[in-house]
């Protein structure tokens, strides 16, 4: 069994190869002798091998009395030979004795009439003076075993037989049991040395081995006979002093060697005068193992702050966790927190073993509105005996807002806001109203795991995020909201570094009216919960009368059965809209100036895309890009009522009407507005608005095309008795043709759970505007269900009403009055696109 060990003079750490080179004198060579590379000696034992979890110990006695004691770790022997170093005649027959750990003991007679070697065993080499005079160099192999052993030479005659000018032992062993001796692993070597070089110049042997570049070496050597002192360098590296005058261990670490036949290991004689002369005994290299010590880091989410948005004024506590990720026990050391540099506590931790992790807490801590570095360190002190490249971690800096940041992360949050005074409660809904929000390091607003209905309403979001290059830091984040009634209206959200607002994995939220401008990422981002991956868990978001400019995307719309109406998207990098979605309508937009397409659609179908104007954006054929053949509508699929350059009944007109194209080339021959030929769209062949408007819809110019009003039979922009009695006229017979069929057919009809028009004119229509008229009664006409749920009244002049429904069945509902389009072409396609739309979702949900 291996036992424990005491310390050694000489601390090893890896092999690698080693190659010396000497020049005999006086004496007839030896093979052995001659100036070497390092090499196998066939016959006289290893000089290169590989170890695993070992070490390298060259532990030194110095000089003096030969005998010496001297211990032995508990690992497996690989080899050792013991060395000592003699000036003085040495008659006779020397021998030397070892005594292992075990108490076992070995003699061994070593010849030294003249230079040689017996097998494996021993050998001797002497100076050029004569064979047994003159400076001796003896060694031989022993065996060790974990302990203490004991060395002894004898059998020199002479004035002093028992002393020498030093001593020393080169062991390689393996597999050592405690981890503080697992030192060396990999490629080790050993060059049996030279002898009678004058170093009157420096004087180098090369190391042809050692030919990783990745490790790092631990480098001995023994030399002897500097007069005047000596430096050592390998490779350049150094010097390392190898003391004046005799002979003496000298060990250096070396960083990253320069690979095959690169390696060299120097000793330079100073001063360089010629009068010296020197013997190497031997060099020994090996590859480093890393010695096991502490490791202390501060993780990444090391820092935490409560409560999670510290705000002006108020004390909160900062904690900072602690983990030692090394391979041994860190002692007692001090963790400090510094607030922007400014030391504000400091807190002790006695001791930390490895793979374990302490958390300390700071408090309290109280800044005016800003955002700060929160730094915690670890061993502020450097008392923990790290190594030094693993000290970079033992810090951590934390950009972090005290200000007005919202995080609300269940329903118990929005009544903490309520308390704070950041939020008001009316009925079920909380308001969240009037704040300016920035966050260096995260998200200004985010809202998630919720279940009750909210408004955020006239807030400022901006600058979220600029200190972390951190795109998922939004200005707002919506994330997992289930069938509730939410609505960001009024807001401005500008300069974040991740995307404007972001609404994840949520269903029934309208933003509208407001201003996003400048965000890194995307103006409004609707996301899934993940992709790839189906997306109608986003669904019914509805995105209207917003100004988008200036971001990378205006909109990105990942989601089903979505609204995008009646937005300004100009300036934006790449997209003013990418839709991948279906069963979504996008309508009353003007696409402006955006990089790349006004619009991108993929693998998107069911979707209507009218009424927008596209102007001067970029893109390679087209303004926008489809890629899924005859899958969406880029125009209405069911004609509508219009006048188009003028208000007379000549100028009406009932027809499929598309969108605005500012490079659209084509004529309009029959002078109804829409183009004679379609504008071809990228993507897929075949794709194409087929009704291209010749006029743009929202430009500030006179409109030459002007919606009619359902129910405005008469095309006086009014509803009233004379349109009663226009249908009436009709249905008799004893009038003059009705303006518009379409503007006449307002009754619709209930099938299947929708409201749609007939495409009929009857007494049911009398009956509606009368109806209407009298009580100002919901009507099928006046109120259609849109895409989502939603429910506009096209005949409220110029004015939407949108009313968002609560969880099916409805039960209640919020109202918005969004101001309408001058154009009322715009708010009669609503009606139409939103009953298209919920027809063609029936048609789906029943198939």
């Amino acid at each position: 069994m291996k036992t424990q060990y005491m310390q050694y003079i000489v601390v090893a750490v890896m092999i690698s190869t080693l190659l010396i080179a000497f020049s005999p004198v006086e004496v007839g060579a030896q093979s052995w002798l001659e100036p070497i590379q390092t090499r196998t000696v066939t016959g006289f034992g290893d000089t290169t091998g590989t170890i695993t979890n070992g070490t390298v110990r060259v532990p030194q006695g110095g000089g003096g009395n030969a005998n010496w004691s001297f211990e032995v770790p508990d690992c497996d022997l690989v080899i050792a030979y013991a060395h000592w170093h003699k000036w003085d005649d040495c008659y006779g027959t020397p021998t030397a004795t070892h005594r292992n750990g075990n108490g076992v003991e070995v003699d061994v007679t070593i010849w030294p009439t003249q230079a040689q070697s017996n097998d494996n065993t021993w050998g001797a080499f002497c100076s050029g003076f004569s064979p047994g005079h003159g400076n001796n160099h003896y060694f031989w192999r022993i065996y060790p075993t974990a302990g203490t052993n004991w060395l002894n030479l004898t059998g020199c005659a002479g004035s002093s037989p028992n002393v020498v000018m030093n001593k020393w032992v080169v062991m390689v062993m393996t597999d050592c049991t405690y981890a503080v001796d697992k030192t060396h692993e990999g490629e080790w070597w050993h060059n049996w040395g030279l002898w009678s070089v004058d170093v009157g110049t420096p004087y180098s042997s090369h190391f042809y081995n050692a030919n990783n570049d990745a490790a790092n070496y631990t480098l001995w050597t023994v030399q002897s006979h500097y007069d005047t002192g000596v430096n050592l360098y390998f490779n350049g590296g150094g010097p390392v002093g190898a003391g004046a005058g005799w002979a003496h261990a000298v060990m250096m670490h070396v960083s990253k060697a320069l690979g095959t036949g690169a390696n060299w290991v120097t000793w330079d004689h100073l001063p360089p005068d010629g009068s010296g002369y020197m013997y190497t005994q031997m060099a020994t290299l090996a590859e480093e193992k890393q010695m096991p010590k502490p490791d202390l880091w501060i993780p990444e989410d090391g820092i935490e702050f409560i409560p999670e948005t510290p705000r002006p004024g108020n004390a909160f506590t900062v904690k900072g966790t602690v983990e030692n990720k090394g391979a041994s026990t860190a002692a007692t050391f001090d963790v400090t927190l510094y607030v922007d540099s400014v030391p504000h506590d400091t807190k002790t931790i006695s001791g930390l073993n490895a793979g374990q992790s302490k958390t300390v807490t700071f408090d309290p801590v109280t800044k005016p509105l800003g955002c700060y570095n929160f730094t915690v360190m670890a061993d502020t002190g450097y008392v923990v005996d790290e190594l030094a490249a693993t000290r970079d971690d033992n810090t951590r800096t934390q950009f972090y807002q005290v200000g007005y940041v919202i995080a609300v992360r269940s329903n118990d949050d929005f009544e903490a806001l309520k308390n704070e005074g950041l939020a008001t409660k009316v009925g079920d809904t909380y308001y969240i109203k009037d704040l300016t929000i920035t966050n260096c390091a995260g998200i200004g607003i985010l809202i998630q795991d919720t279940t009750v209905p909210f408004v955020i309403e006239n807030c400022n979001v901006n600058d979220c995020g600029w200190k972390t290059d951190d795109y998922e830091n939004h200005g707002m984040h919506l994330n997992h909201l289930r069938d509730e009634q939410i609505n960001i209206v009024d807001c401005t959200v500008e300069n974040n570094w991740g995307k404007g607002i972001r609404v994840q994995n949520s269903t029934y939220v309208c933003i509208n009216d407001s201003h996003i401008q400048n965000n890194s990422a995307y103006g409004i981002d609707v996301y899934p919960r993940e992709l790839p991956g189906n997306h109608d868990d986003c669904k019914y978001i509805t995105i209207i009368n917003n100004t988008l400019i200036e971001n990378n995307y205006g909109i990105d719309l990942i989601g089903y059965n979505c609204t995008v109406m009646g937005n300004i998207i100009k300036d934006n990098e790449e997209y003013g809209i990418y839709m991948l979605s279906n069963y979504s309508d996008i309508y009353g937009n003007n696409i402006t100036n955006s990089g790349s397409y006004g619009m991108k659609v993929y693998n998107s179908s069911e979707s209507c895309i009218a009424g927008n104007d596209f102007n001067d954006n970029g893109g390679t054929g087209s303004q926008a890009w489809d890629n899924r053949v005859n899958s969406n509508d880029w125009n209405l699929p069911i004609k509508m009522g219009y006048f188009y350059g003028g208000t007379d009944p000549s100028h009406a007109h009932e027809n499929y009407t598309g969108n605005y194209w500012s490079d659209y080339s084509g004529s309009d021959s029959d002078g109804d507005g829409i183009g004679n030929i379609p504008y071809n769209i990228d993507g897929g062949s075949g794709v194409s608005d087929k009704c291209p408007l010749m006029v743009p819809i929202q430009s500030n110019e006179r409109q030459e095309i002007i919606c009619l009003k359902c129910g405005d039979t008469s095309g006086n922009d009014e509803v009233g008795v004379e349109d009663i009695s226009a249908i009436d006229l009709h249905l008799t017979g004893d009038g003059a043709l009705m303006l518009s069929k379409w503007a006449a057919d307002v009754a619709g009809r209930i099938e299947n759970g929708e409201t749609t028009g007939n495409d009929e004119v009857g007494v049911e229509d009398i009956s509606a505007i009368d109806l209407w008229l009298e009580k100002h009664t919901t009507s099928n006409c006046w109120y259609v269900l849109m895409s989502g749920g939603h429910i506009v009244d096209p005949i409220t002049t110029r004015t939407m009403v949108i009313r968002i429904p609560l969880p099916d069945p409805p039960g209640g509902y919020i109202e918005i009055r969004v101001p309408g389009f001058e154009i009322l072409l715009a708010i009669s396609a609503i009606a139409l696109i939103a009953s298209y739309g919920v027809r063609k979702r029936n048609r789906r949900r029943k198939s």
